[in-house]
């Protein structure tokens, strides 16, 4: 359903697509594509909402079937806005068409009271652009005086607010941390930056009335098994997070992936889970142990801020284990004292949940003019035709060396779609013969432009959690997934190189092709 969503429990028997439950006098009984998994209803849940404090479990068929389901009915700011991720039982949302922030509790099932709260646009806060949120965190719940509102940028910046102000506050972060992750810290009651690399410790200069912003650092990785150490050089993708258990202990923990196959049901690349590697921090030895032993807790990890919950306190999770959900790995948990993982849904059921909204493009076909300042558009019968100007704003200022270079560059113009968040981009491409050989071209610079409906071009280094694939086939656009995002693909007959755009570098092109044609992914 577009707008409504029953993602609580099931008072009867029914079958929803591959989803079968059943109510039994002991417990929940679940069946996907013929795989009984119990407690099953009351574990996604947990895990998709990503910062409930307690779950809704039934001893007896009876209580389950006197409960009332959860029907949800979106508003259209929600519903029509692009999921960013959840902290504190709180999800955050961005406009496609703005830059407003929101934070709601709608999904989540144990609110007292629904709520969307709104906060300060985020313009201009970086360059004069509106720089694309990434993470958020939050040090309490919005419904209390003392919450403050993080938000991690696709920039070096960090902004803060609170509920109600007019405006962000923001600060300056080193560009070591311009992909990081963002996390609050109850024991030490400062917001932590986290990165992979070796990233300086330095205090961020922050401002008095919030909490501090602070990097955090990791101790050195100690104690690691030759097993584990296979399995983390075998492993094609490695994302790295940082945990704060209850107790305050703090892990940092590294999903190891390994690339799988193409799905049929969404044409996304399945990635498969070979397991996680679990590192404590040990101030006193200024070590990070490698461990398979966390005791009795449970890591959530996800499209939300990490977290830690202790299996005493919440019945029917696993204890010593790692749960994890993602659109290309989809929903289980990894045992860590066994080294086992259990998937229990794979990436397309997750891929099409709530958490996943696809977005239609407009039915037309359209093609930039020569030097890209109109934009042509026909619908497919023929019958509708419209030409659109465009202003192109924020232009970079550049360099008269580098303004040279680009002037005396061929250019060509590429218009791409982003289905998954409904973004229009116009490319650039610019190109220029070599030295040694004028018939062969090298790329040397890219301009990605963000198009709205009112014919505004503005420049970007920011396409979020999105790479262009440009060839000479039509050019598209896919979500990164578990590979590394903000990149332009460019391939031709005699270059195969990529930009990436933040940190604004060319990779080498040496390369031939006889089919220079990137194929996005076939239904």
């Amino acid at each position: 359903r577009s707008k409504e969503y029953d993602i609580g429990v099931i008072d009867r028997a029914e079958s929803y697509g591959n989803i079968s439950v059943q109510i039994t006098e002991a417990s929940w009984l679940v069946e996907y594509k013929g795989r009984s998994l119990k407690g099953f209803a009351v574990r996604i849940m947990f895990l998709l909402v990503g910062g409930t404090r307690k779950l809704r479990s039934f001893s007896t068929a009876a209580a389950a079937a006197a409960a009332q389901p959860y029907l949800l009915t979106l508003p259209t700011e929600v519903a029509k806005s692009l999921r960013i991720g959840s902290s504190k039982g709180w999800v955050a949302v961005t406009d496609l068409q703005n830059s407003k922030l929101r934070l709601t509790n709608l999904f989540n099932p144990c609110a007292s009271s629904p709520t969307t709260i709104t906060l300060p646009p985020l313009d201009g806060c970086y360059r004069g652009s509106v720089a694309r949120v990434s993470k958020v965190s939050l040090s309490a719940s919005p419904n209390q005086r003392d919450c403050v509102v993080a938000a991690k940028l696709f920039a070096p910046l960090v902004s803060l607010c609170r509920p109600g102000d007019s405006e962000w506050t923001h600060i300056e972060t080193p560009n070591t941390f311009f992909r990081s992750v963002l996390m609050h810290s109850m024991r030490d009651q400062k917001f932590y930056l986290y990165s992979s690399d070796r990233a300086p410790t330095d205090l961020i200069k922050t401002c008095s009335d919030f909490p501090p912003v602070s990097p955090y650092r990791r101790f050195f990785f100690s104690d690691i098994p030759k097993t584990t150490q296979d399995l983390y050089q075998s492993s094609l993708f490695r994302t790295q997070y940082l945990v704060e258990s209850p107790s305050g202990d703090s892990f940092i923990v590294i999903w190891c992936k390994a690339g799988g196959k193409m799905e049929k049901e969404t044409s996304r690349l399945m990635c498969e889970t070979k397991g996680f590697m679990v590192f404590k921090q040990d101030h006193g030895k200024k070590l990070c142990s490698y461990t398979q032993d966390i005791g009795d807790l449970c890591i959530f990890l996800g499209k939300n801020e990490s977290f830690c919950v202790s299996a005493t306190k919440y019945p029917g999770l696993n204890p010593n284990s790692v749960y994890f959900e993602g659109s290309e790995t989809g929903f289980g948990f990894y045992d860590l004292s066994s080294n086992t993982t259990v998937l229990w849904l794979s990436s397309s059921w997750v891929h099409n949940s709530a958490f996943a909204d696809q977005l239609n493009v407009n039915d037309m076909f359209r093609m930039p003019g020569s030097g890209g300042h109109l934009i042509g558009s026909w619908d497919r019968f023929g019958k509708q035709h419209k030409f659109q100007r465009l202003q192109f704003k924020n232009l970079p200022e550049l360099t008269k060396a580098k303004r040279e270079l680009l002037y005396s560059c061929s250019v060509s113009e590429h218009l791409v779609e982003s289905r998954t968040t409904g973004e229009t981009f116009l490319v650039k491409w610019f190109r220029k013969a070599t030295p040694k050989c004028l018939s062969k071209m090298k790329t040397r610079g890219v301009m990605v432009f963000k198009l709205d409906e009112q014919g505004k071009a503005v420049y970007t280094r920011d396409i979020g959690e999105l790479n262009i694939f440009i060839s000479k086939s039509e050019a598209f656009c896919l979500p990164a997934g578990s590979i590394p995002s903000n990149f332009v693909e460019l391939l031709d007959f005699d270059e195969m190189t990529n930009v990436c755009l933040d940190g604004y570098f060319i990779g080498p092109g040496n390369f031939t092709s006889m089919a220079p044609y990137f194929i996005p992914p076939q239904k």
